[in-house]
């Protein structure tokens, strides 16, 4: 397309790049009209798709907005994560809530474009109808103790959750929503597998029970209610601590006895945190009200928080499904970190402090004769 009289070429710039790009660095539409040096109104027409956009705009935007052009011509659908009725996120601005997700889009079509040559050897994830048809987001726990038995795990704690979701074809990435209050979320979109989001500095327990409770959102909730948050909390209890097991630990270790020394032991068996454990001990008839606020006043007074708890020996899982992606490319495909930015649209500096520092591990296979290759 060209404009009349004029030299200039257009290419076919998608409107929800500019968007998706613009709230990602937490710009208003009136901050890049200022660093584009042209009117609101002109940004506002590009976002709904009535301005055409020639060489020199989308040469601007890229260098304003810090993506390649080839970013803003990139065809792909925008998702809302599922993020249903979460207390935490509620408490963020607009701005940085419009930037974690449009930054969990940017994130999502990476791993799409990726997937363009590569398959996943399986998809294995048990859906609330798939355990059993009489199964009810109103009973998590018997939901929980349900997904237990389909992924055939061992009875006591879970070693791995980590493992346990990429194994089933579930991606978790650790990534950056530069704030404490967003724990994780998710993305179903049909052009890929779920993916979970973990913010990247999460405690060993927290992300464990990050993970558990993202992944009762996706087995329970396809549509979210106000009872999904709690739901999923409770899906994520009994998921890592089931009752009848913990509750003889618990007794074992004197919890009614009101000493916090006595959870530490706990904590790094189980891999959850103090608050998690007290919260099953008072839903178990254990420990009362009354007690559960003493235990959090000794917190407090040994400085602990909800974010901040000792590790107690825990280590913290690495999720490798996305870095044996990046690996497969690289190492039988012959790609290098250049062209892996340009197949994510990404410009060199920010795909290394996304991606280029990550643990690689192999384990992958061929698929033979099919042209593409598994992870």
């Amino acid at each position: 397309m060209a404009g009349s009289g004029s030299n200039q070429s257009y290419k076919r710039v998608n409107p929800k790049m500019v968007e998706l790009a613009r709230e990602a660095r937490e710009l208003t539409q009136t901050k890049l009209a200022s660093l584009l040096n042209v009117s609101q109104g002109m940004v506002s027409k590009i976002e709904q798709g009535l301005n055409s956009v020639d060489d020199d705009i989308l040469r601007k935007l890229s260098r304003v907005l810090r993506y390649p052009e080839s970013f803003f011509l990139q065809d792909h659908r925008i998702y809302v994560p599922g993020i249903g009725f979460d207390r935490n996120r509620k408490s963020l601005g607009v701005k940085k809530r419009n930037s974690i997700d449009a930054k969990i889009n940017i994130q999502r079509m990476h791993v799409q474009n990726l997937l363009s040559a590569v398959e996943l050897v399986s998809e294995n994830i048990p859906r609330i109808d798939y355990l059993d048809g009489n199964l009810s987001p109103e009973e998590p726990e018997i939901v929980a103790n349900a997904v237990r038995q389909y992924y055939k795990l061992p009875r006591g704690p879970i070693e791995n959750l980590t493992k346990v979701l990429e194994d089933s074809g579930i991606f978790v990435i650790e990534t950056d929503f530069d704030t404490d209050k967003q724990f994780g979320m998710t993305v179903q979109a049909p052009e890929v597998p779920a993916i979970i989001f973990l913010n990247k500095n999460l405690s060993p327990d927290r992300m464990r029970f990050t993970l558990a409770h993202e992944l009762g959102h996706i087995i329970m909730h396809e549509m979210p209610s106000p009872e999904s948050e709690s739901q999923a909390d409770r899906f994520a209890s009994e998921l890592l601590l089931p009752s009848d097991e913990i509750k003889k630990d618990l007794l074992n270790h004197g919890i009614n006895r009101m000493y916090l020394q006595n959870l530490k032991d706990l904590k790094y068996k189980w891999g959850v945190s103090f608050q998690t454990l007290v919260k099953k001990a008072l839903d178990l008839g254990i420990i009362s009200a009354k007690q559960r606020q003493y235990f959090y006043v000794q917190m407090s007074r040994n400085g602990y928080s909800r974010n901040n708890e000792p590790d107690c020996g825990l280590e913290k899982e690495k999720p490798t499904l996305f870095n044996n992606l990046l690996k497969l490319y690289k190492s039988e495909l012959d790609y290098s970190d250049i062209d892996l930015a340009k197949v994510m649209s990404l410009n060199k500096e920010e795909y290394q402090s996304l991606y280029s520092n990550e643990e690689l591990r192999p384990r992958l296979r061929l698929i033979a004769n099919s042209g593409r290759h598994a992870v």
